[in-house]
């Protein structure tokens, strides 16, 4: 009969109880396995996807936002210059028609008619000043310019044209 030493007896259930216990993992869920199962008991998964849609589309938005190419100088200057050409170009389309609003004013009585005429000279004065600052490139200056023009416009509007004559 052979006998076995106790270190022998102790080193054999150790490996006993190690293979059990890489069995016992090996079979075993995974944590997220456990938590799917402990959401699906919740009813709590639908919420759980819908949340995780949208923090994946946020996520995404905020990735593009990180990645999202930016103007170089050149091409703002660019920007600037293609701004001031157009805006150059629809002043002097501005002040052709301003120079013919005059005779719009045939109907109007004389004191009527020299209001008339003083906002027209007001108006081709402004888009002329328009047209000068686009051309020396002072593009900051354009809005408040455009805003007196047009302050001029409807300041005529609202004194010559009444609903019998208005025209499209």
């Amino acid at each position: 009969m052979v006998r076995i030493s106790d270190a022998a007896r102790r080193l054999g259930f150790s490996m006993t109880i190690t293979t059990m216990m890489i069995g016992v993992t090996a079979c075993a869920w995974s944590q997220n396995e456990r938590y799917q199962v402990r959401l699906e008991k919740t009813g709590a998964p639908a919420r759980h996807a819908v949340h995780g849609k949208r923090l994946r589309a946020l996520m995404g938005d905020l990735k593009a936002l990180l990645f999202e190419r930016q103007l170089t100088q050149i091409e703002i200057d660019e920007d600037r210059r293609r701004y001031l050409v157009r805006t150059v170009e629809v002043s002097n389309g501005l002040l052709e028609s301003a120079t013919h609003i005059a005779e719009s004013a045939d109907d109007l009585r004389e004191d009527e008619r020299a209001s008339f005429l003083a906002l027209q000279n007001k108006l081709v004065s402004q888009t002329r000043a328009l047209r000068v600052l686009a051309e020396s490139g002072r593009s900051q200056a354009i809005a408040p310019q455009f805003q007196a023009i047009t302050t001029t416009c409807n300041a005529c509007h609202s004194n010559f044209r009444d609903a019998s004559r208005s025209t499209p």
